[in-house]
């Protein structure tokens, strides 16, 4: 009896054991099964914010090359943009690519697609997740600068000085031989250099290599002075006030609204450039506002002449003064002065010279006038009416418009498409009443002269020239003269 019960006592225990072990495997892969979806969800999880993160990253890097350029359409799909390449870690890789179309408003729509890749050198696609993000455009007019350079740069000629407040150059800047900008004694309040000047046509300008600093201060006996941000600019001794690490801002081309402006001028009575000038003899003649001047203006007579503009005028030709001669604001102009839009060129050189020097005069009231050339290597997009933008011109076109060649030594046309060509010898020529702007091409100006402001894709001091731009006013290229930004819109999820 009592040996049946101990094997009835084993046997229960044998049952006991067998359920308590099978239910400790039922628990431990419950928990490995819940623990592994856990983990899959999590992985999974961060694969979609990844994702996410990655097209959101899209959006900034288009919004930011929109500042750079309204006519930017995109990262393409043939050349995803890298987010991250975690080679060491589980997360893989992550690209995004991104499309811009512009809407009639002026908006832009950015379809940002984010893609998650499960290892780093496969193209296994573990998630893709698309936004889409509408940006208002934002037109604020240019404001505080003295002198713009575009990509074409800033060349100073040898035994040159620049004087101004704030200056921006979207390209380089070179110093010839014993040249400089500021002086210890009058240094530049800020000078920018943003080093974008590279690319080949079609894609030019681009950021250019760090081992090609923006300002090239190589030359004997060159300075530079004042205040500098130069992006990837090395530390040297002869930019005194260069900030180490700063990264100077790209700025859009400025905007100016041609099609609108020409469509207040007087299209009915359009006169000859000739007539203005004609027969002038020493006196004064003064162009109505909204006058539409067909050909150019030359006030080239031996006997000099004094044109003075009473409000905004519309040249399709160039506007040519000579050493007898002088332009100003008549004393009737009103508003913020008179706005002149030319297709051709400025040509001021030996200006005023029998004048007292100053080829450009403000009014009794310090009304100043501002002059915009859309001179550039493509005569049919210079004089374009409804061209708005600097999108009439292809890279490759922009490219060669904005080229400053090498330093030249015959003092003038040391470019090959010069929108201003200004200066005198003995002295030079002052400009204290204008403000000019090269909308595509560039400025060449020799001898010592002063001027309201300047600006252009490229800028060129030539040697043996002291160039001073006055303190800018708030907006020293005038009202209509502006630079594009985006605000945020609009954000939706597509899938």
């Amino acid at each position: 009896m009592a040996k049946s019960f101990h094997k009835n006592e084993k046997g229960y225990l044998l049952i006991y054991v067998t359920i308590v072990v099978f239910v400790l495997t039922a628990i431990a892969f419950t928990i490995a099964t819940v623990a592994g979806s856990k983990y899959m969800n999590s992985k999974r999880v961060t694969y979609v914010e990844n994702a996410i993160s990655a097209a959101e990253a899209g959006v900034g890097a288009t919004k930011y090359k929109l500042a750079e350029n309204p006519g930017f359409t995109g990262f393409p799909l043939a050349s995803p943009q890298v987010f991250y390449d975690r080679v060491s870690s589980s997360e893989g890789r992550a690209t995004y690519v991104t499309d811009v179309t512009t809407k009639p408003n002026g908006q832009k729509v950015i379809t940002s697609t984010g893609r998650v890749y499960r290892d780093s050198g496969d193209d296994s696609l573990v998630n893709e997740k698309k936004i889409e993000v509408t940006l208002r455009p934002v037109l604020r007019p240019m404001s505080g600068i003295s002198l713009f350079a575009g990509s074409g740069g800033l060349s100073i000629g040898s035994q040159s000085k620049l004087y101004g407040d704030n200056i921006y150059v979207k390209g380089g800047i070179t110093l010839a031989q014993s040249s400089s900008i500021g002086s210890a004694a009058e240094p530049v309040r800020l000078l920018q250099a943003a080093n974008i000047s590279c690319g080949v046509a079609a894609d030019w300008p681009m950021a250019c290599n760090a081992s090609a600093p923006p300002i090239n201060v190589s030359a004997l006996g060159v300075g530079v002075y004042g205040n500098v941000c130069a992006t990837d600019q090395p530390a040297s001794s002869k930019i005194a006030g260069l900030q180490l690490g700063c990264a100077a801002p790209s700025y859009a081309q400025p905007y100016f609204n041609k099609q609108e402006f020409v469509g207040r001028m007087n299209s009915a009575a359009k006169v000859t450039g000739a007539s203005i000038t004609q027969s002038c003899n020493g006196g004064t003649r003064t162009v109505p506002a909204n006058t539409w001047i067909t050909g150019s203006i030359s006030a080239t007579d031996i006997s000099g002449c004094k044109v003075l503009f009473a409000g905004d005028v519309y040249v399709e030709g160039n506007i040519t003064l000579n050493e007898r001669s002088l332009f100003g604001v008549a004393d009737t102009a009103t508003g913020n002065g008179p706005t002149i839009v030319l297709n051709g060129k400025f040509i001021a050189q030996q200006a005023a010279t029998f004048r007292g020097g100053d080829a450009f005069l403000k009014n009794s009231a310090g009304l100043s006038a501002y002059m915009i050339s859309f001179y550039s290597n493509n005569s049919s997009c210079s004089n374009r009416i409804d061209e708005t933008a600097s999108a009439c011109l292809l890279p490759a076109d922009a490219k060669a418009s904005a080229y400053l060649p090498d330093f030249d030594p015959s003092w003038m046309k040391a470019t090959q498409y010069t929108a201003l060509e200004c200066g005198g010898s003995g002295g030079g020529n002052n400009f204290p009443g204008l403000s000019f702007f090269a909308y595509y091409a560039t400025v060449d100006c020799y001898g010592g002269t002063k001027f309201g402001a300047m600006g252009g894709q490229g800028v060129n001091i030539s040697f043996h020239t002291q160039r001073t731009l006055l303190p800018p006013v708030d907006t020293p290229f005038g009202s209509y003269l502006t630079t594009t930004s985006y605000e945020f819109a609009g954000y939706r999820q597509l899938y």
